[in-house]
């Protein structure tokens, strides 16, 4: 009798894929700050996989047994002289004996066993993690690699090392070596390798190594995810061999984080209907040392009240002057890409006597787009 057994799996798969948009952020101020911001950061996929195996019973036949009987007796044929003895009895043939054991069972073992000379999970076990998923730019984190050779190797690797190149985008820190080891940082390459005492990594080493590293500040969009590995090389009997590690990831975070006001200088008390009026817009960032993210296409747009006259004189030679727009009442200063500092603007105008109301509303905008 023979027995299948099949096993079906059916394996359901969602995904959700977030597409982060950065718009347009506008800014504010009506003697006060409004910020308009939307942020999203996206999520990595991670589809799931599963197997369906299928195995098959081995068959086991019981042969037939041939049938016995008694061998016929010879017949005597003289009736004078009977035949004295045993006549010869029949050749008897024994039935095929049939094999023993289970017939199509598979060979158990290792079908691939490593040779002893050649790296592999079961001479180096080499592991890469990080200590952080997600930073924000400019925020150090740490790689740690961790490598065991062993013990029962019969040879020592030689020439070994362990080169680990830092992800496009990422800068290099500093790093920290093992008892046996020695790190070199190349900048031209972004890569570090480890070297070991006397060229050789004797069996039953292990050690710790650490990389620190972070995303340049300012520079990095939000949501860029860096993903690293680093590999052992070395040469076994003249033959040069590699193995890889895991690989990590690790996603940034920043954020264009800016405010605008814009306050009444001069004169100190409330302005008489007919005098100037001087007022100071301040444009400035929020973000502390980490997390920031550099801004391009900065415009600020001065609304002027209705009624309000213009004065075009340059209040201070440290300010730069906007661009005054008659139909519109609006001044606009460009100030390009990435100005980081704090940038200060004057304006001056006056009311006339006849201005129609007692309180002037005096509102300024910004717009900017993150950097990425």
């Amino acid at each position: 009798m023979k027995c299948r057994k099949n096993m079906h799996v059916i394996v359901f798969i969602f995904m959700l894929l977030v597409q982060m948009i950065l718009p347009h952020a506008v800014i504010h101020a009506e003697n006060q700050t409004t910020v308009q911001a939307e942020l999203a950061s996206p999520s990595a996929d991670e589809p799931d996989t599963s197997t369906t195996d299928q195995t098959d019973a081995p068959t086991t036949e019981v042969p037939e047994t041939p049938p016995t009987g008694d061998p016929e007796t010879p017949t005597t044929e003289d009736p004078e002289t009977p035949t004295t003895g045993d006549p010869e009895p029949p050749p008897t043939e024994d039935p095929e004996t049939p094999t023993t054991g289970d017939p199509e069972t598979p060979p158990t073992g290792d079908l691939e066993t490593p040779l002893a000379t050649e790296p592999s999970d079961e001479l180096i076990v080499l592991d890469l993690a990080v200590n952080k998923t997600n930073v924000k730019a400019g925020e150090t984190f740490e790689y740690t690699i961790r490598y065991s050779v062993s013990s029962t190797m019969q040879y020592e690797f030689e020439t070994p090392k362990i080169v680990f190149e830092i992800p496009q985008g990422v800068e290099y820190v500093s790093h920290i070596d093992s008892d046996i080891s020695h790190g070199t940082f190349d900048d031209a390459t972004n890569t570090i390798t480890f070297g070991f005492e006397n060229d050789k990594l004797p069996a039953g080493s292990t050690g710790i190594l650490t990389v620190k590293a972070r995303f340049p500040n300012y520079e990095t969009p939000n949501g860029t995810t860096a993903t690293a590995h680093c590999t052992f090389e070395a040469t076994i009997e003249g033959e040069p061999k590699e193995q890889p590690s895991n690989d990590v990831s690790v996603t940034a975070e920043a954020n264009a984080d800016w405010q605008l006001t814009k306050e009444k200088i001069r004169p100190l008390p409330d302005p008489m209907k007919g005098s100037e009026v001087e007022y100071e817009i301040v444009f400035s960032e929020n973000s502390s040392s980490t997390g920031a993210l550099d801004i391009t296409d900065v415009t600020i747009v001065d609304t002027l009240p209705p009624g309000a006259i213009y004065d075009d004189s340059d209040p201070t030679a440290s300010s730069p002057k906007g661009v005054y727009d008659p139909d519109a009442h609006t001044l606009t200063w460009d100030l390009g890409d990435s100005p980081r500092d704090e940038k200060t603007l004057k304006v001056k105008v006056q009311y006339p006597a006849d201005f129609p109301d007692d309180t002037a509303v005096n509102q300024v905008t910004a717009t900017f787009t993150p950097f990425g």
